[in-house]
């Protein structure tokens, strides 16, 4: 069943990235902890504020399958491990 994009809110948090370089880029990121939340995404957005993002957080170390169901803007998908290190993009 699909959901309701109106009904489902996120909440926001602050986080930065540091690259190898050292420059840190801030990110300002929805957060999608519930199953709706993490099933809704980012479907149906038509834009993303630069610097802007989602953070799906799962109780696993397992890489998540992630699908890209009516998603219309390019997405860039970062894995982190448990410490916080990106792992795959």
């Amino acid at each position: 069943q699909l959901l309701a994009p109106s009904r489902i809110a996120f909440p926001t948090a602050s986080l930065t990235i540091t690259r190898q370089t050292g420059e840190v880029v801030p990110l300002t990121i929805e957060l999608a902890t519930t199953p709706e939340q993490q099933q809704l995404g980012l479907m149906f957005r038509r834009t993303l504020a630069e610097n802007a993002g989602m953070l799906f957080l799962f109780d696993t170390t397992i890489r998540p399958q992630m699908w890209m169901k009516n998603t219309y803007i390019p997405l860039d998908m970062l894995f982190f491990d448990t410490n916080g290190i990106i792992t795959h993009i």
